[in-house]
């Protein structure tokens, strides 16, 4: 019964956080893949589109995390950071084992401001995949900004020992060398 009440206040506060839902006062169309096209518009920068498909998608599908993770990624490129941050913590609500939410949530945390809790976020994705290099790299980066630079050093060379794709904890552990 406990579970029951859990997932019903669950689903009302998800759907309730939510924007609207239909574009142009069109109704939502089950079978259209609203991740896919919510992408596809988020990288042709059509936020309004993109925007709406991912809302779309979450009112056919509310348990499907990624959708509140692209309504987050169209909120941060709009530089709607608080909206970006809710959506965020929607996403890791809705899969607590989604690592490269937690992560982008730590940044978003980050660049917000709030390095604690940020951290905590950082601190989780690590947890959730202790593989996924972005989370060592961004927390490498609140060591660095807090001055504790043998924490952050480890951070970005864990990151580059994951394989982190682009240069960016090689970069960070050479700017450590200018800030010793």
């Amino acid at each position: 019964m406990k579970k029951f009440v859990f997932a019903a206040l669950l689903a009302l506060t998800l759907v309730m956080a939510l924007p609207a839902f239909a574009q142009d006062g069109n109704s939502c169309s089950p079978g259209v893949n609203y991740l896919k096209q919510g992408w596809e518009q988020l990288e042709a920068e059509d936020f309004n589109s993109a925007l709406a498909s991912f809302n779309c998608g979450v009112q056919l599908t509310p348990e499907n995390a990624h959708l509140y993770y692209g309504i987050a990624e169209v909120y941060c490129d709009t530089g709607e950071v608080e909206k970006a941050i809710e959506m965020f913590q929607q996403a890791v609500t809705v899969d607590p084992s989604y690592s490269m939410a937690w992560n982008t949530l730590g940044w978003a945390l980050y660049n917000h401001g709030d390095d604690a809790l940020a951290l905590d976020a950082l601190e989780q994705a690590i947890e959730v995949d202790p593989q996924n290099p972005y989370p060592y790299n961004n927390r490498g980066l609140i060591y660095m900004k807090q001055g504790d630079l043998a924490l952050a050093r480890a951070d970005f060379q864990q990151a580059i020992d994951l394989g982190l794709e682009q240069p960016w904890a090689e970069t960070n552990l050479f700017n450590l060398r200018y800030a010793e």
